[in-house]
């Protein structure tokens, strides 16, 4: 395993960011779309209360547990430039160092939840509440980039300060690099203890920011990729939800969330949507700024020496973290639209 960083969240973030206000929250059940964009349009990020219902959370959890159940046994992570698999197990567990008591409280994610599973596929790309704020921003032709749980188990790592966009690399014509909008739904309670969103509010109107790779190269080495620098914990904001709460946010908005320092599990979904004329960006040789590839480009991941790789992923990471994130460059499933609207696309 890669050594540790230094962490972005510590005991002095816990207690100098910000809790979020909830004078400012939605409501899940009848949502103002306007208000909605209005609030990502400012601060990045928009809190929905009661979003799921009981029934659809217990649903959702069901599923999960009935596809890790399904999964292979963990083995050591292999250094791969494919696509991940559908389970990621955490770390603690693929080292040997720790033996989860069930199988559910030794798994990190689970991706394409879309593709595998024929619930989350329809919850996806039919669900009009889920599908509502991303067509509001961008119109009616979508591309599903990527779906995910998130299964922060207990005694799991910080995932660090970063911005989704800061490994898409996506550009949109009309809507620039702000062209991918987010869902983080909670199946559990959350908190800072336990491994809540925090946001750094606005600083998606900044760009990209640079992000780095801040441990030698390793099989779980790209879990600590993120942000260069991290925000001053005085002006970020930690936002606790309810099980069945959702955040639905600017993927370009800085974002983490602490370890989960808990004997319990934290649950929770992501998905992603852009734009259909989305397209990844790439790094020139002479470092200049980033081009939108053309459209059809088939990006493919290589082990080469990063000073000697075409496309770069990130010029300025070292090592290059590309063999992880190429994969993340083609959508995981068209939404709707017309012949400009294909995953091969991004």
């Amino acid at each position: 395993m890669a050594a540790i960083p230094t962490p972005h969240f510590t005991p002095t973030t816990a207690e100098t960011c910000n809790q979020h206000s909830l004078a400012d929250d939605f409501d899940g059940q009848n949502v103002n779309l306007e208000a909605v964009l209005e609030e990502i349009q400012s601060k990045g990020y928009a809190v929905l209360r009661n979003f799921f219902t009981a029934k659809e959370t217990h649903e959702c959890i069901s599923e999960l547990k009935h596809d890790i159940a399904a999964c292979s046994d963990p083995t050591p992570v292999a250094h791969t430039s494919g696509p991940p698999p559908y389970v990621d197990w955490d770390p603690t567990v693929t080292s040997g160092k720790l033996k989860p008591a069930t199988r559910e409280m030794g798994v990190r994610r689970l991706f394409h939840l879309a593709t595998n599973n024929t619930y989350f596929r329809k919850l996806c790309l039919e669900d009009n509440r889920i599908l509502g704020p991303p067509r509001a921003m961008f119109g009616n032709d979508l591309k599903l980039v990527q779906s995910m749980a998130l299964l922060k188990p207990p005694g799991s790592a910080e995932k660090r300060w970063h911005q989704d966009q800061g490994v898409f690399r996506l550009h949109s014509s009309t809507h620039g690099h702000r062209c991918v909008l987010g869902w983080w739904i909670a199946l559990d309670d959350t908190d800072a203890d336990n491994g809540c969103m925090h946001f750094w509010p606005a600083s998606q109107h900044n760009g990209i920011a640079k992000h780095e790779l801040p441990v030698p190269s390793g099989p779980t080495a790209h879990i600590y990729y993120g942000v260069a620098a991290a925000p001053p914990p005085q002006e970020t904001v930690c936002v606790p939800l309810q099980a069945g709460d959702a955040i639905v946010f600017d993927v370009s908005c800085i974002h983490g969330t602490p370890p989960n320092r808990t004997d319990s599990r934290r649950w929770a979904l992501q998905m992603q949507y852009a734009p259909a004329d989305a397209r990844p960006t790439r790094c020139p040789r002479d470092g200049s700024v980033p081009v939108v590839a053309e459209v059809g480009t088939v990006f493919t991941a290589d082990v080469t020496p990063a000073r000697e790789r075409v496309p770069f992923y990130d010029c300025e990471a070292s090592p290059c973290v590309e063999p992880q994130y190429w994969a993340f460059r083609r959508a995981e499933a068209v939404v709707s639209g017309g012949s400009d609207c294909h995953p091969d696309c991004i």
